[in-house]
């Protein structure tokens, strides 16, 4: 029994150590390719579509976050705005996504049809992140405070514009 449980212990170990390397080769090589497409991004020039969509399609949810990002951006730069609204629409409902990412998506989203919004849509997307000390209260507070000013309530956008001026982030 002892050599045994001695012997399926040690393939059960090497089972994971094997799991391990090759969990950490494969995030390398995705790693790799999202710097490649992130290079090409930000140098104004087009990732590999062929990349980037694998990239959007990635198990790790950090990688396949960030080519959707890069994905819509890159539509937007284009002058395809409907091809990024309908891109940053989808990540901001994909609740497989962390919250920062779906966030960020929605702020991009309103910039891009902020001029056809109401401004009361622009208040009820945007409001629950235009609070002080949020991580987006400086994208998300301006495009509620402006769509207040749209209202002609500068009663309610005052005291943003004020808040962002005094946070020191």
């Amino acid at each position: 029994w002892i050599l045994g449980a001695v012997v399926i212990g040690l393939i059960a170990f090497g089972g994971w150590l094997y799991w391990q390397h090759h969990s950490a080769t494969q995030s390398q090589a995705v790693s790799e390719e999202m710097d490649k497409v992130l290079t090409a991004a930000a140098g104004g020039g087009t990732p590999d579509p062929k990349q980037l969509d694998a990239l959007t399609n990635a198990s790790q949810p950090g990688f396949r976050a960030s080519a959707l990002l890069v994905k819509a951006g890159t539509a937007a730069r284009k002058g395809d705005d409907k091809g990024a609204i309908a891109a940053y629409k989808s990540m901001a409902a994909d609740s497989s996504l962390d919250q920062p990412y779906r966030d960020i998506a929605l702020i991009r989203q309103t910039v891009l049809e902020f001029e056809t919004l109401q401004p009361q849509q622009v208040v009820d997307r945007l409001k629950p992140l235009a609070v002080e000390g949020a991580p987006w209260f400086g994208s998300a507070g301006e495009l509620v405070a402006i769509a207040y000013m749209k209202m002609r309530k500068p009663e309610l956008a005052g005291p943003i514009f004020a808040a962002m001026a005094k946070d020191p982030t």
